[in-house]
Protein backbone atom coordinates (compact mmCIF):
# COMPACT_ATOMS: atom_id res chain seq x y z
CA UNK A 1 0.00 0.00 0.00
CA UNK A 2 1.53 3.36 -0.65
CA UNK A 3 0.64 6.47 1.49
CA UNK A 4 0.11 10.42 0.72
CA UNK A 5 1.71 10.66 4.35
CA UNK A 6 2.96 8.63 7.60
CA UNK A 7 -0.76 7.26 7.82
CA UNK A 8 -3.06 7.98 5.00
CA UNK A 9 -3.74 5.49 2.50
CA UNK A 10 -3.71 6.58 -1.16
CA UNK A 11 -4.68 5.29 -4.18
CA UNK A 12 -2.25 5.78 -6.96
CA UNK A 13 -1.84 4.90 -10.51
CA UNK A 14 0.38 5.93 -13.62
CA UNK A 15 0.22 5.70 -17.37
CA UNK A 16 1.87 7.05 -20.51
CA UNK A 17 0.11 10.58 -19.75
CA UNK A 18 -0.21 11.05 -15.93
CA UNK A 19 0.32 9.51 -12.31
CA UNK A 20 -3.13 10.21 -10.43
CA UNK A 21 -2.25 9.99 -6.42
CA UNK A 22 -5.90 9.87 -5.49
CA UNK A 23 -7.51 12.45 -6.86
CA UNK A 24 -4.50 14.54 -8.29
CA UNK A 25 -2.99 14.40 -11.47
CA UNK A 26 0.48 14.79 -12.55
CA UNK A 27 1.88 15.05 -16.38
CA UNK A 28 4.22 12.52 -17.01
CA UNK A 29 5.37 15.01 -19.72
CA UNK A 30 6.68 17.35 -16.83
CA UNK A 31 8.40 14.41 -14.93
CA UNK A 32 12.10 13.29 -15.02
CA UNK A 33 12.58 10.79 -12.89
CA UNK A 34 11.90 9.19 -8.89
CA UNK A 35 14.03 7.69 -6.82
CA UNK A 36 14.04 5.61 -3.34
CA UNK A 37 14.21 7.00 0.12
CA UNK A 38 14.44 5.28 3.36
CA UNK A 39 10.50 4.92 3.48
CA UNK A 40 9.11 5.15 0.20
CA UNK A 41 10.01 7.17 -3.05
CA UNK A 42 9.81 10.85 -4.38
CA UNK A 43 8.84 11.03 -8.09
CA UNK A 44 10.36 14.49 -9.33
CA UNK A 45 8.54 16.73 -11.15
CA UNK A 46 8.97 19.98 -13.10
CA UNK A 47 5.30 21.72 -14.42
CA UNK A 48 4.82 25.10 -16.19
CA UNK A 49 3.28 27.97 -14.14
CA UNK A 50 0.17 29.18 -15.47
CA UNK A 51 0.56 31.79 -18.64
CA UNK A 52 3.57 32.96 -20.31
CA UNK A 53 4.26 33.73 -23.78
CA UNK A 54 3.04 32.45 -27.56
CA UNK A 55 3.16 28.20 -27.13
CA UNK A 56 5.81 27.89 -24.39
CA UNK A 57 3.72 28.35 -21.53
CA UNK A 58 5.35 29.91 -17.99
CA UNK A 59 8.56 28.86 -16.69
CA UNK A 60 9.14 25.21 -14.97
CA UNK A 61 10.02 25.37 -11.63
CA UNK A 62 10.62 21.86 -9.08
CA UNK A 63 8.09 20.29 -7.55
CA UNK A 64 8.77 16.75 -5.74
CA UNK A 65 5.71 14.72 -4.58
CA UNK A 66 6.81 12.39 -1.85
CA UNK A 67 4.95 9.02 -1.33
CA UNK A 68 5.50 6.13 1.55
CA UNK A 69 5.87 2.94 1.12
CA UNK A 70 6.88 0.08 4.05
CA UNK A 71 8.03 -2.53 1.51
CA UNK A 72 11.23 -1.79 -0.26
CA UNK A 73 10.91 -3.63 -3.31
CA UNK A 74 7.95 -2.10 -3.90
CA UNK A 75 9.11 1.47 -3.90
CA UNK A 76 11.96 0.28 -6.19
CA UNK A 77 9.66 -1.30 -8.44
CA UNK A 78 7.52 2.86 -8.63
CA UNK A 79 10.77 3.86 -9.53
CA UNK A 80 11.70 1.94 -12.11
CA UNK A 81 7.94 2.45 -13.75
CA UNK A 82 7.95 6.14 -12.93
CA UNK A 83 11.31 6.37 -14.69
CA UNK A 84 10.03 4.27 -18.01
CA UNK A 85 7.72 6.48 -18.36
CA UNK A 86 9.14 10.07 -17.53
CA UNK A 87 11.64 9.08 -20.51
CA UNK A 88 8.31 7.42 -23.09
CA UNK A 89 10.28 3.82 -22.76
CA UNK A 90 8.51 1.18 -24.51
CA UNK A 91 6.61 -0.98 -21.69
CA UNK A 92 8.69 -3.51 -19.76
CA UNK A 93 11.78 -2.32 -20.70
CA UNK A 94 14.50 -1.04 -17.95
CA UNK A 95 15.30 2.59 -17.59
CA UNK A 96 18.43 3.07 -18.62
CA UNK A 97 21.17 3.06 -15.15
CA UNK A 98 22.93 6.52 -14.81
CA UNK A 99 23.10 8.81 -17.73
CA UNK A 100 27.02 10.45 -18.03
CA UNK A 101 27.50 13.51 -19.48
CA UNK A 102 30.50 15.30 -20.28
CA UNK A 103 29.84 18.91 -18.91
CA UNK A 104 31.75 22.04 -20.09
CA UNK A 105 31.41 25.49 -18.21
CA UNK A 106 32.96 28.36 -19.51
CA UNK A 107 33.62 30.60 -16.54
CA UNK A 108 34.80 33.66 -18.66
CA UNK A 109 31.27 33.61 -20.55
CA UNK A 110 28.54 36.35 -20.70
CA UNK A 111 28.27 37.77 -16.62
CA UNK A 112 30.49 34.74 -15.44
CA UNK A 113 27.77 33.31 -13.70
CA UNK A 114 28.16 30.08 -15.89
CA UNK A 115 29.82 28.28 -12.65
CA UNK A 116 26.94 28.74 -10.67
CA UNK A 117 24.43 27.81 -13.04
CA UNK A 118 26.21 24.55 -12.66
CA UNK A 119 25.69 24.47 -9.54
CA UNK A 120 22.01 24.55 -9.43
CA UNK A 121 21.74 22.16 -12.37
CA UNK A 122 23.79 19.29 -10.17
CA UNK A 123 20.56 18.56 -8.14
CA UNK A 124 18.00 18.30 -11.18
CA UNK A 125 20.75 16.09 -12.67
CA UNK A 126 20.61 13.93 -9.53
CA UNK A 127 16.28 13.94 -10.29
CA UNK A 128 16.70 12.19 -13.24
CA UNK A 129 19.97 10.40 -12.67
CA UNK A 130 22.52 12.08 -14.80
CA UNK A 131 26.17 12.09 -13.81
CA UNK A 132 28.28 14.75 -15.08
CA UNK A 133 31.74 15.30 -15.39
CA UNK A 134 32.92 19.06 -14.85
CA UNK A 135 35.51 20.44 -16.82
CA UNK A 136 35.80 24.45 -16.51
CA UNK A 137 37.26 25.86 -19.74
CA UNK A 138 40.70 27.23 -19.57
CA UNK A 139 41.21 28.84 -22.72
CA UNK A 140 40.03 29.96 -26.55
CA UNK A 141 39.55 26.30 -28.36
CA UNK A 142 39.80 23.89 -25.27
CA UNK A 143 37.01 22.27 -26.24
CA UNK A 144 37.65 21.82 -29.77
CA UNK A 145 40.36 20.84 -28.98
CA UNK A 146 39.45 17.95 -26.51
CA UNK A 147 36.20 16.99 -28.66
CA UNK A 148 38.21 16.07 -32.04
CA UNK A 149 40.27 13.54 -29.89
CA UNK A 150 38.13 11.97 -27.19
CA UNK A 151 36.21 9.02 -27.00
CA UNK A 152 33.25 10.06 -27.14
CA UNK A 153 31.75 6.14 -26.49
CA UNK A 154 32.60 6.96 -22.24
CA UNK A 155 29.72 9.37 -22.18
CA UNK A 156 26.00 9.64 -23.19
CA UNK A 157 26.15 13.19 -24.75
CA UNK A 158 27.63 16.72 -24.01
CA UNK A 159 26.40 19.89 -21.52
CA UNK A 160 27.48 22.78 -23.03
CA UNK A 161 27.13 25.61 -20.42
CA UNK A 162 28.13 28.92 -22.02
CA UNK A 163 27.30 31.07 -24.65
CA UNK A 164 26.69 30.13 -28.64
CA UNK A 165 30.65 30.56 -29.21
CA UNK A 166 31.88 27.74 -27.21
CA UNK A 167 28.78 25.70 -29.30
CA UNK A 168 30.77 26.68 -32.07
CA UNK A 169 33.79 25.16 -30.77
CA UNK A 170 32.37 21.50 -30.14
CA UNK A 171 30.92 21.77 -33.20
CA UNK A 172 33.88 22.25 -35.23
CA UNK A 173 35.70 19.46 -33.00
CA UNK A 174 33.29 17.14 -33.81
CA UNK A 175 34.01 17.75 -37.69
CA UNK A 176 37.44 17.78 -37.58
CA UNK A 177 37.45 14.12 -36.29
CA UNK A 178 37.62 11.04 -38.59
CA UNK A 179 34.16 9.42 -37.45
CA UNK A 180 32.15 13.08 -37.33
CA UNK A 181 29.73 11.55 -39.82
CA UNK A 182 29.03 9.38 -36.29
CA UNK A 183 29.92 11.60 -33.87
CA UNK A 184 27.87 14.88 -35.26
CA UNK A 185 24.80 12.10 -34.32
CA UNK A 186 25.77 12.48 -30.48
CA UNK A 187 23.43 14.29 -28.72
CA UNK A 188 24.16 17.73 -26.82
CA UNK A 189 22.70 20.43 -24.42
CA UNK A 190 23.08 24.04 -23.77
CA UNK A 191 22.83 26.15 -20.58
CA UNK A 192 22.62 29.56 -21.37
CA UNK A 193 25.60 30.84 -19.60
CA UNK A 194 26.28 33.45 -22.92
CA UNK A 195 25.24 37.47 -22.87
CA UNK A 196 22.44 36.89 -26.47
CA UNK A 197 22.30 32.90 -25.83
CA UNK A 198 20.49 33.03 -29.36
CA UNK A 199 20.73 28.96 -29.63
CA UNK A 200 19.16 28.06 -26.40
CA UNK A 201 16.63 30.68 -27.93
CA UNK A 202 16.07 28.44 -30.70
CA UNK A 203 16.60 25.01 -28.74
CA UNK A 204 14.19 25.95 -26.57
CA UNK A 205 11.42 27.58 -29.02
CA UNK A 206 10.98 24.36 -31.00
CA UNK A 207 10.55 22.25 -27.66
CA UNK A 208 8.18 24.92 -26.72
CA UNK A 209 10.07 25.74 -23.98
CA UNK A 210 10.74 29.01 -21.92
CA UNK A 211 13.78 30.57 -22.45
CA UNK A 212 15.16 30.62 -18.79
CA UNK A 213 18.25 28.44 -17.14
CA UNK A 214 15.60 25.72 -15.42
CA UNK A 215 13.32 24.91 -19.10
CA UNK A 216 16.72 24.57 -21.13
CA UNK A 217 17.92 21.95 -18.31
CA UNK A 218 14.72 20.69 -17.85
CA UNK A 219 14.66 19.85 -21.42
CA UNK A 220 18.46 17.85 -21.20
CA UNK A 221 16.83 15.92 -18.54
CA UNK A 222 14.27 14.44 -19.96
CA UNK A 223 16.50 13.52 -22.95
CA UNK A 224 14.37 14.83 -26.15
CA UNK A 225 16.04 15.43 -29.23
CA UNK A 226 15.78 17.80 -32.02
CA UNK A 227 17.36 18.06 -35.05
CA UNK A 228 19.90 20.80 -35.60
CA UNK A 229 21.05 21.77 -39.76
CA UNK A 230 24.23 22.91 -39.33
CA UNK A 231 26.08 25.25 -42.80
CA UNK A 232 30.09 24.88 -43.12
CA UNK A 233 31.56 27.47 -45.30
CA UNK A 234 34.55 28.57 -46.08
CA UNK A 235 35.81 32.35 -45.92
CA UNK A 236 39.77 32.14 -47.72
CA UNK A 237 41.41 29.03 -47.77
CA UNK A 238 41.64 25.87 -45.31
CA UNK A 239 38.94 24.44 -44.47
CA UNK A 240 36.91 22.37 -46.27
CA UNK A 241 33.32 23.44 -47.26
CA UNK A 242 30.43 20.87 -46.44
CA UNK A 243 27.31 20.53 -44.77
CA UNK A 244 25.64 17.86 -42.24
CA UNK A 245 22.82 17.78 -39.03
CA UNK A 246 23.52 17.15 -35.53
CA UNK A 247 21.22 16.73 -32.81
CA UNK A 248 20.44 18.75 -29.71
CA UNK A 249 19.10 18.34 -26.65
Amino acid sequence: NLYSNSSKEVDVSISAGALMVGKIRYDVKDIVGATTTKNGFVVHSYPKAAGGCCSSGGARSYKSIRLFCRDSNKSQMWVTSICRFARDLPPGSNPPGVRKMLCYVNPFSGTGSAPQMMERAKPMFQHAGIEPTIIETKKANQVREDIAKLNLEEWDGVIIVSGDGLVVEYINGIMDRKDWESAIARPFGVIPGGSGNGLVHSFNHVAEEAIDEISSIFHILKGKTHRLDLLSYEISGGAQSSSSSSSSS
